[in-house]
């Protein structure tokens, strides 16, 4: 019997090792129509054996006589196949419905699959928002979507960015696009500092989407036309950002914790500064003790001395701005149960500034939790909290602002210390701020308390029937103070101050009913039809203060005069709509939707205003003869034709009282009640009691292809945008009573072409690369505004300023310009300067021909690089710090000041001009400050964006470890930037806010950043 069981344990131990022992394994691999699939990865579990078939979809793979063979491929659902001791294998893969009918968040949350929509839509995952390592989780984005154009105002921590869709279509109102999480609408505003002109002394504030946590995100659906965004109405006119964030539905049952911290180091972009010139004037060397000057046009610094010792030169910008240091934390818990998901998250960010004294700090506590009570009925809770704490500087070109101080600071000037032995400042002129001074005496803080929550039930008593309940609300204030210490150098010597609540509420409610029918083997039916309510409610309370009675008492009781306003301002919409959509053999879809809403912004004749779409699809990739080509994957032609309206905003109907601002000529103002007089006036612009919605139709036309098993893509679409009875202001008779009137007029015209193309070069068990490639141009015109009315102004000054003018692209520079002969030659005179014109007009275009933008990301094993180069193509940018910078000597191109130059034109009797001119002194500050088109930059620009490299540990030298995920990355931003025509710090960079249609103004903005990251993801 022992003999016996000897025998069968010594076979039983050569079996096993006989199927341990490696063997070559071949095989094929097909899909389920019996094609071979070429390039699938084919991986030997638990080793690091693998392959890629080759076009036949033939592979051979050392192996046990006991492995596991692993089987993917894009488009296919995964397969493992035991050996059981065979030497070949023919493995038949199923297609992934899910990967060829991807499903994408579509308007109002529903998800629908992409092969049949009729629209366009792109979408980017979160991962890759957090990869960029942006506070404002929109910059993440620049670069990556076709069509849309995306703005950083401002280097200053916690700025604002505005978005853009396919042009604008309102001549004054909203056009930026609708923002929606997890399908509730929220606020996107940004509203500017106090009363002042954000030009003059206030510079902008952040957008409220930076509250937004990248870290929660699951991904961001850019919704591009107006038939993607038909069923939100008019409040989704320029697009809409559709927001989808974590939760934990569909994972595996359990726990899984999530950490991450990162540390990033911003470096100031500074534009070039010249140092070979002294300050002064005439060529004479000012030693800012005896002889003040913000001028640099002294003598030449190789040669200067002063009591037989070389003058000191210093670097008085890399003196001031610093490293900033930002942290970013977050701890996520996520888990399932048999009923219930939940996710917790909690992220902590603080932003330090390259200005000294400002900083950007956010707390986010997010929850989101599900329960299925049965198969019949679901519900889903979402809380966001989120505090940021903002300390700001002003900017622009008031001279409160800290950059008056340090752009034109000379090379020979020390800053250093920056009280005398009497305890006041010290400046190189008496007219402008000591920077160091400024900063620690000059600050705006925001404070945010924010709240977004929504709430939804879903019912489905029968398998084609689902009832949707959801109520949302977006709650925030915002607390401000500014202050100004006496003792400033600025139009405010005496000190002021203000505080400022901002009170932000919207509710948001929809219920709407779905119902899904085959009505045969062919042919399928979706209707819903459903109701929204949206409720606004904004009250601004703002007091200030001039001329303070003490010194650092900030308080509004210790001002000499006092002003208050209060802003009250409410909106409600009230919504029905309905969508079918008819699918025949999932090759053919029609889409018709209706929307009617009714304004309370409008009269009550024209408040009830209705909007069709209809669009459809043709999936010509299903025909006989090219349904399972090796070639084509998949492809599709699409059209829709789109009517959206667009109502008022609040209070445009009726003409109102209000307290006057009277300037004082300086820049300054006299505030009421003056002298115990109060006063106040009619408005001077007129409300219209018969305001209409804008309407805008678009016609869009778009071609989806996929090929090579899905390893190619390419979007090409085409859209034609047209805007009418636009709600603006216009000049009218002085005997009206009025300066302004609103009506309804006008035409906006924009048509362009977007093209989108995804490639995967290289697909291998171990390395894999993926491109994305993005170009857009939109093409936009001013048809027309108002009967005899050419042009109006939306920002600036009265010269320079941004215009919108009939017969031009939307947003054209204003001011004054060269003289021309009518073959557009340039007019030189006889001393060899180009003439200027009597006349004003249009100087610069603000639109870009053309933006695009590459991705490209690279994966070897556990290692990963990505890095994204985005480019815009022309468009104008008013620099006036080329004017300010020049006429102080200041400037890089200043220095070539013992030069000539000879301008290319004609005289007026036709012959070309030969007459060189110094570019000395006397050309920056007394010739160049006279022409304002002198001033108007190309903004084109080249950047590398973002680069990351990462590197995550091996899930199988984890296994018996808590940890089951590790995560080290690299990150840089603006790593290179190319702008061979500005000599700004960054063309991007504007004044006015990302709530403002006046972009393309730049003027003492706070630089970009150059900036590197270091961060760790750890997952247990």
């Amino acid at each position: 019997m022992k003999n016996f069981l000897l025998c069968l344990l010594l076979t039983a131990l050569s079996f096993g090792q006989l199927l341990a022992q490696e063997r070559t394994i071949s095989g094929t691999v097909t899909g389920s129509d019996g094609k071979p699939v070429p390039f699938a990865t084919v991986q030997v579990e638990g080793t690091n054996q693998g392959t890629v078939t080759d076009e036949q979809g033939n592979f051979t793979v050392p192996a046990s006589g006991d492995a596991v063979i692993r089987v993917s491929y894009v488009g296919y659902n995964a397969i493992e196949v035991p050996v059981n001791n065979q030497s070949s294998l023919s493995i038949t893969l199923q297609v992934n419905p899910n990967a060829l009918n991807e499903l994408v968040v579509t308007a109002l949350g529903i998800k629908r699959e992409k092969r049949t929509l009729s629209y366009t839509t792109q979408e980017v995952k979160g991962e890759d928002l957090v990869k960029s390592r942006e506070t404002n989780f929109l910059n993440a984005l620049q670069g990556k979507v076709a069509g849309v154009q995306i703005n950083s105002n401002s280097g200053m921590p916690g700025s604002g960015s505005r978005i853009v869709i396919r042009g604008a279509s309102s001549l004054t109102g909203q056009n930026q696009p609708l923002f929606v999480v997890d399908g509730v609408p929220i606020s996107n505003q940004q509203i500017g500092a106090g009363d002042d002109d954000p030009v003059l002394f206030g510079g902008s504030t952040p957008n409220r989407g930076v509250d937004i946590d990248p870290n929660i995100i699951a991904s961001v659906n850019i919704l591009r036309g107006a038939a993607a965004t038909a069923l939100y109405g008019s409040r989704a006119a320029g697009g809409a950002v559709i927001i989808t964030t974590k939760s934990g539905q569909g994972m595996k049952k359990g726990m899984t914790v999530n950490v991450s911290t990162a540390v990033t180091f911003d470096q100031a972009i500074l534009p070039e500064f010249q140092d070979k010139y002294s300050a002064g004037i005439d060529g004479k060397y000012y030693d800012e003790v005896n002889q003040q000057t913000s001028s640099s046009w002294g003598a030449r610094l190789d040669t200067l001395k002063v009591n037989g010792a070389p003058v000191k030169k210093y670097d008085p910008r890399s003196q001031f701005f610093k490293t900033g240091v930002t942290s970013d934390n977050s701890v996520s818990l996520t888990g399932t149960t048999d009923k219930s998901d939940y996710l917790l998250s909690y992220s902590f960010l603080k932003q330090g500034g390259i200005v000294p004294n400002t900083n950007y700090t956010r707390n986010s506590v997010y929850g989101r939790f599900g329960t299925q009570f049965s198969d019949k009925l679901r519900a889903n809770v979402t809380v966001n909290y989120v505090n940021s704490d903002n300390d700001r500087q002003p900017e622009g070109n008031g001279t409160s602002s800290y950059l008056w101080g340090i752009m034109r600071a000379p090379v020979t000037y020390n800053l250093k210390p920056v009280l005398d032995e009497n305890g006041d400042q010290r400046t190189y002129l008496n007219t402008i701020n000591n920077p160091f001074w400024a900063v620690d005496n000059i600050g705006l803080n925001l404070n945010v308390d924010r709240f977004i929550t929504n709430g939804s039930l879903i019912y489905q008593p029968l398998d084609w029937l689902t009832f949707t309940e959801r109520i949302g609300a977006d709650v925030y204030s915002d607390t401000r103070k500014f202050h100004e210490e006496i003792g400033s150098k600025s139009d405010y010597p005496d000190g002021r101050m203000f505080d400022e609540l901002i009170h932000s509420r919207q509710i948001n409610h929809d219920f709407y009913v779905e119902a899904r029918r085959d009505l045969s083997s062919d042919l399928d039916l979706s209707v819903m039809v459903g109701n929204n309510i949206i409720s606004e409610w904004t009250n601004d309370v703002f007091n200030k203060g001039i001329g303070l009675s003490g010194y650092n008492f900030f308080d509004i009781s210790n001002a000499e005069t006092v002003t208050s306003s209060v802003d009250l301002q409410r909106r409600r919409r009230v919504s029905v709509y309905g969508q079918a959509i008819l699918e025949y053999k999932k090759m053919l879809s029609l889409t018709v939707t209706g929307r009617n809403d009714w304004s309370s912004t409008l009269p009550i004749n024209n408040r009830s205003y209705f909007y069709p779409s209809v669009s459809g699809a043709f999936v010509f990739s299903e025909l006989p003869g090219l349904n399972g080509s090796s070639a084509l994957s998949f492809g599709k032609l699409r059209a829709a034709y789109t009517v959206i309206g667009n109502d008022a905003d609040p209070y445009k109907t009726g003409t109102y009282y209000s307290k006057p601002a009277i300037g004082d000529g300086q820049r300054g103002e006299i505030t009421l009640p003056f002298d115990g007089q109060n006063a106040f006036v009619l408005d001077n612009v007129q409300g219209n009691p018969n305001l209409k919605p804008e309407r805008i139709k678009e016609f869009e036309v778009g071609l989806e292809t996929q090929w090579l098993h899905n390893r190619l893509g390419l979007e090409v679409d085409y859209y034609n945008k047209i805007s009418q009875d636009l709600i603006f202001q216009t000049p009218v008779a002085a005997s009206s009573g009025f300066v302004e009137s609103l009506i309804n007029a006008g035409e906006i015209r924009n048509n362009g072409l977007e093209v989108t193309l995804n490639a995967t070069p290289v697909q291998s068990k171990d390395f894999n690369w993926n491109i994305s490639v993005n170009w857009s141009k939109n093409n936009s015109k001013i048809v027309s505004l108002a009967e005899g009315v050419p042009y109006i102004q939306v920002g600036g000054f009265v010269d320079p300023g941004i215009f919108l003018v009939k017969g031009y692209s939307y947003g054209s520079i204003w001011g004054t310009k060269w003289k021309r002969n009518e073959k557009g030659q340039l007019l030189i005179d006889e001393d060899g300067y180009p003439i200027v014109d009597d006349a004003l007009g249009v100087i610069g275009d603000i639109s870009p021909d053309w933006i695009g933008g590459i991705t490209n990301e690279f994966s070897y094993k556990g290692i990963g690089l990505s890095f994204t180069w985005d480019t815009k193509q022309g468009g104008d940018v008013m620099n006036l710090d080329r004017y300010y910078l020049g006429a102080a000597g200041v400037a890089k191109y200043t220095d070539t000041r013992e030069t000539t130059k000879v301008f290319e034109g004609v005289h007026e009797d036709g012959k070309p001009n030969t007459t060189p001119v110094k570019l000395d002194q006397s050309y920056y500050r007394s010739y160049v400050p006279g022409v304002e088109e002198a001033w108007v930059e190309d903004g084109t620009f080249v950047k590398l964006r973002n680069v990351t490299l990462s590197y995550s540990l091996d899930p199988k030298i984890l296994k018996r470890s808590l940890l089951k995920g590790a995560t080290l990355s690299v990150t840089g931003r603006n790593l290179y930037i190319y702008k061979p025509h500005f000599t700004g710090s960054d063309p991007e960079l504007g004044l006015y806010g990302s709530g403002s249609n006046s972009q393309g103004f730049y003027n003492f903005i706070t630089p970009s950043t150059r900036s590197y990251t270091v961060a760790l993801k750890l997952t247990f």
